[in-house]
């Protein structure tokens, strides 16, 4: 038997559309200020920056489209709803951006090899520090609804790497103007494909949380453990109020779906319906913390062949 209840939270489609929004308009400001200097001065890094920034904004755009999805909850056609679809477009993010860094650390690699390029160190100094100025103020705000949703947290992410890549950005490229007026002019040759390659050092990690958190939820596995901790506290706590035998506890997260099967051994004639939605109504309040849209579903059997 089942009851699903849903956590009183602020309304999480409303605040993913405004983070996308917001994510979506500056990203193509930065996005399209990179790729136009990148491009006009052959400065890879900011071509990479640019890049970078744009696969960031489809995948906001296609976030809100999916927010958008998720919210309309249960159909006749997908009667669990779109949950999925939250882990998927956080797996395609996660390759889009591996895909990315693997492609601009080798073209990086090629032009170290051939001997280096001149790039304008202040450029890149001015253009990054204005990056991470405002990745970092956007971080700030965003950080304010990152436990919102998945994708909200998602994306976080991807512009907390974007400051700090910026951050490191403006370091080397400041380092390197120096460096060239105490004529030490050759570093200038190499900065551009160093800067790039400590780029993609920097924004990998990211992209491997992302893959692996969207694969795990794909696969049913279970949640993560301060939410397993707070199952575990729940189903203790309930099955000792109620004198309850051995159980079996089955939970997997799926975008912003938490599903709970809790089955607890009992002796024959002692439970009636009544006392099963009892202790169906207490796992449930006792869940409500979580945050997420809870699914329940809660049995107590005579049998214990049935246990497993």
């Amino acid at each position: 038997m089942s009851g699903a209840a849903t956590a009183d939270s602020i309304p999480v489609p409303d605040v993913e559309r405004r983070v996308f929004r917001a994510s979506i308009g500056l990203g193509i400001a930065l996005a399209a200020s990179a790729l136009v200097l990148g491009l006009v001065s052959g400065t890879r890094v900011l071509v990479f920056d640019g890049a970078f920034g744009s696969i960031g904004i489809l995948v906001s755009w296609v976030s809100l489209k999916v927010s958008a999805a998720v919210a309309q909850g249960p159909t006749k056609r997908f009667p669990f709803g779109l949950q999925a679809l939250t882990p998927l477009i956080v797996v395609v993010q996660g390759v889009a951006s591996a895909a990315t860094i693997l492609y601009a650390a080798f073209d990086a690699v090629i032009v170290i090899t051939n001997g280096g390029k001149p790039v304008d160190a202040g450029l890149v100094a001015v253009y990054s520090a204005a990056s991470t100025i405002a990745s970092f103020v956007f971080v700030w705000w965003i950080n304010r609804h990152a436990r919102v949703s998945d994708l909200v947290g998602a994306e976080a992410i991807a512009w907390r790497s974007g400051a700090i890549r910026g951050l490191v950005m403006t370091i080397g490229a400041l380092a390197a103007v120096v460096l060239a007026t105490l004529s030490f002019t050759v570093i200038l040759d190499y900065i551009d494909p160093i800067l790039v390659l400590v780029s993609c050092a920097l924004v990998a990690p990211p992209p491997w949380r992302l893959l692996r958190y969207g694969v795990l939820e794909l696969l049913e596995a279970a949640p993560e453990p301060t939410i397993a901790a707070r199952i575990d506290e729940v189903i203790a706590e309930v099955g000792g109020r109620f004198g309850l035998g051995e159980s079996v506890v089955r939970s997997a997260k799926l975008g912003g779906r938490l599903y709970v099967e809790a089955t607890f051994l009992v002796g024959a004639g002692t439970w009636s319906v009544d006392d099963e939605d009892s202790v169906r109504r207490a796992i449930i309040d006792g869940l409500r913390s979580t945050g997420l849209d809870l699914w329940a579903t809660i049995e107590i059997t005579a049998d214990p062949e049935l246990l497993y």
